[in-house]
């Protein structure tokens, strides 16, 4: 297995189309059997909008194990990954997926 490293551009992120176009990179990754490190290390702030987009989206679908096991994140501040972390838990519950003790 290959580590794919994507690095989010911009310090403030907050649009869904946006985060859309790199759900749709990250799927393409982990959908060759890669996993996939996800560099946040110029962001500053993440809308919930554009990370329930990506990383929301991205558990409903894939399922939060996959999700967990897959993505790894480079760079991130604490309130960016307490926001990627709030919306994952959201969409795995919505989706009645079992949440693991460690998420």
């Amino acid at each position: 297995m290959m580590t794919t490293v994507i690095k989010i551009e911009g310090s403030d992120l907050s649009s869904r189309a946006a985060a859309s176009i790199q759900r749709h990179k990250i799927a393409h990754c982990i959908s060759h059997g890669d996993s996939v490190t996800i560099d946040l290390s110029d962001v500053l702030s993440i809308s919930h909008s554009y990370a329930d987009e990506l990383f929301g989206v991205f558990t409903e679908v894939y399922g939060i194990e996959k999700t967990l096991n897959s993505l790894a994140f480079h760079g991130a501040s604490d309130h960016v990954l307490q926001n990627i972390a709030s919306v994952i838990h959201e969409r795995a519950i919505q989706a009645g997926q079992d949440i693991p003790k460690t998420a």
